[in-house]
């Protein structure tokens, strides 16, 4: 059985009143002993009914409206006295045994961090259930953990200095590329539950996240030069914009010998999304249409690129 330790929760709040209620009744629901627990609540500046919320738990918040996500993940981390920091975002709900499962992982000295891909909501919607339904079972290594389900052991969360402050977005990335190029060990355990409340429910609330996520895909550029989404983007743009140019001067010239030049550069921004969606399904084995899945990926692209331009502009919004 693995020691007790001292656990330091950090939850990130942001007009939070339509998920907060069942994100903090799960943590106060934890089996884990509760002497061992420090609770941190750090809210992005709401102005709904948020912090009310948090009063009627009986919890204490600090706001820090001008921070962004990784800013604040490395403010509750500076402030937590725990042995391990566990994140968890507010549209979040864990297990009862969310923490037993995360401390047994750091008997082990050399894991860093440990997490889960969230879970669906039991009401999730068509759009969900194709784009969010992975295969969360078994233990993985180097996989994607969000940073609103993660822990880590805070020593080495120190040594290596946490989150870039620089990023607006994928923070989560960055900081487990991080942890794997220092040596440690990354795990994703079925076992750690937590069920994500805020997904977005169709295409077009997809999109909208997918433009907002975009503007952090450079920031672990320095870490991989090989980011395949960022790759993928470019690609999908280039073979789409030559389509585009190659129809235009077909209807400026008439000329039959563009046709087969504006087909393979449709195709090719077509293929992508198509490769991406087959691998999705059956090399990852991950559930959904494949054609759904196609389609989803489309606008995964059209979204990057949109970001990619915001970026050029710096027209960063929240």
């Amino acid at each position: 059985m693995s020691k007790i330790k001292n656990i330091s929760i950090i939850i990130l709040t942001y007009n939070s009143q339509q998920t907060l209620w069942p994100c903090l009744e799960s943590i106060t629901a934890l089996d884990y002993p509760k002497d061992f627990i420090e609770i941190l609540l750090l809210d992005n500046g709401s102005h709904d009914n948020t912090v009310q919320i948090i009063q009627q738990f009986g919890y204490e918040h600090i706001s820090l409206p001008d921070f962004n996500l990784s800013e604040l993940r490395n403010y509750g981390a500076d402030m937590s006295t725990g042995d391990i920091v566990s994140f968890i975002d507010s549209d979040c709900v864990v297990s009862a045994d969310w923490l037993t499962q995360v401390v047994k992982w750091f008997d082990d000295p050399t894991v860093g961090i440990v997490g889960n891909e969230y879970l669906l909501p039991r009401d999730a919607t068509i759009f969900e259930r194709n784009w969010y339904n992975k295969s969360n079972y078994g233990i993985k290594y180097n996989e994607l953990i969000p940073a609103g389900n993660m822990a880590v052991k805070k020593e080495y969360f120190c040594q290596l200095g946490g989150f870039d402050n620089n990023l607006l977005t994928g923070e989560d990335d960055y900081i487990l590329r991080k942890f794997r190029s220092a040596g440690f060990k990354t795990i994703s355990d079925h076992r750690i539950r937590s069920v994500h409340l805020g997904n977005p429910k169709n295409l077009w609330e997809y999109f909208k996240k997918e433009i907002w996520y975009g503007l952090g895909m450079l920031g672990t550029l320095h870490l991989s030069q090989w980011d395949k989404p960022l790759i993928a983007t470019i690609a999908f743009f280039l073979s789409f914009l030559l389509g585009c140019v190659f129809l235009i001067f077909y209807f400026v010239t008439a000329s039959s010998y563009l046709i087969v030049p504006i087909a393979c550069a449709f195709v090719c921004s077509l293929a992508l999304p198509l490769l991406s969606a087959l691998d999705r399904v059956y090399g990852k084995k991950r559930k959904g249409n494949p054609f759904f899945v196609m389609l989803i990926f489309i606008i995964f692209f059209m979204a990057r690129v949109k970001s990619l331009f915001n970026i050029m502009c710096n027209n960063y919004r929240r």
